[in-house]
């Protein structure tokens, strides 16, 4: 199903497809960009981008990213 929607969608005309996307998709940037100031006005933020520093390196040394 979702390829025959693509085959259709593709049919359309550059400028179509991209109306299209405009109404069809739902713009998140402002509810993302509270998330983000909710999350840094919580005590302990030094502390959590420390420890999603720290696991993305140890991802990286056992290979999970990085490589291609």
């Amino acid at each position: 199903m979702i390829d025959g929607l693509l085959e259709r969608a593709s049919a359309l005309p550059p400028d179509a497809l991209s109306a299209l996307f405009e109404v069809t998709n739902t713009d998140t940037r402002d509810a993302d960009l509270a998330a983000v100031v909710r999350t840094a006005g919580r005590p302990g933020l030094t502390g959590r981008v420390a420890a999603n520093r720290d696991k993305a390196i140890a991802a990286k040394a056992a290979g999970a990213i990085g490589r291609r």
